[in-house]
């Protein structure tokens, strides 16, 4: 039993294979990155690709200026759901946490969802 284990382990390791454990499974392609203002406060949009559908995420308000705030630069960014709620068979509210290469985080929620 113990080889069995072993060699289940081994092959998962060389397969790539992403384990359970895997904090940030998923794929946030960023296509876009931009700001706006709305309300008097200042926020990041992103149009993003996940699983190969089309969405815009926003983030927190940002608390210094226009000319004091940087954009996301485009590309892939390890992401979780950290909230998926359904409570209609047709609305949906999902906010996702994008991890970046200093090990830093930010969360952005889903703002725009297309076909």
């Amino acid at each position: 039993m113990r080889n069995i284990a072993g060699f289940l382990l081994a092959l998962c390791c060389l397969s790539g294979y992403a384990a359970p454990g895997d904090d940030y499974p998923a794929t946030v392609h960023v296509k876009n990155s931009h700001l706006t203002k709305d309300a008097g406060q200042l926020y990041q949009r992103l149009d993003v690709v996940i699983d190969g559908h089309d969405y815009e995420l926003a983030g927190n308000p940002l608390s210094s200026s226009i000319f004091e705030s940087a954009l996301l630069v485009p590309g892939d960014y390890p992401a979780r759901v950290t909230k998926d709620e359904r409570k209609t068979t047709y609305k949906v509210t999902r906010i996702y946490e994008l991890k970046f290469p200093d090990g830093k985080t930010e969360k952005f929620a889903m703002i725009g969802m297309s076909e």
